[in-house]
């Protein structure tokens, strides 16, 4: 019986989780200047590494908040925090570096390179506080 109740709340978490990642690589895809996805279908390395590398990022955030908090529902808004954070990083690197979305574009993978640790890097420092 316990590894039923277990089974379901693994299952229930993954759903959430995944759900949450998707719905980031949704608004990600989204919110970028450039066609993120017909770039990576193009073979456009610097997108897809810059893709990625976002995502790893907000996977980190999501594995602390579902790790610390039992109710998934809750941990759904802390992604949703999470997803924010992310998106004002890289609206702030953009500022910073307005070429990244040309470069990108351009398949100029040093750009994808900073994309991707921009993503992974705001993961790292901003997931100890996410459900704290």
């Amino acid at each position: 019986m316990e590894l039923l109740l277990a089974l379901g709340w693994f299952a229930q978490h993954f759903i959430m989780a995944l759900a949450v990642t998707l719905a980031f690589g949704f608004v990600y895809v989204l919110a970028t200047p450039h066609r993120e996805l017909a770039l990576i279908r193009s073979g456009n390395l610097a997108a897809a590494v810059g893709f990625v590398g976002v995502l790893i990022g907000y996977a980190i955030q999501v594995n602390h908040v579902f790790s610390r908090t039992p109710d998934p529902f809750e941990a759904v808004i802390w992604g949703g925090v999470a997803l924010a954070a992310q998106l004002i990083a890289l609206t702030l690197a953009r500022f910073a570096m307005p070429n990244l979305a040309t470069d990108i574009e351009a398949g100029r993978l040093s750009a994808g390179v900073v994309q991707a640790g921009i993503g992974v890097v705001v993961g790292l420092i901003t997931a100890p506080a996410l459900a704290s």
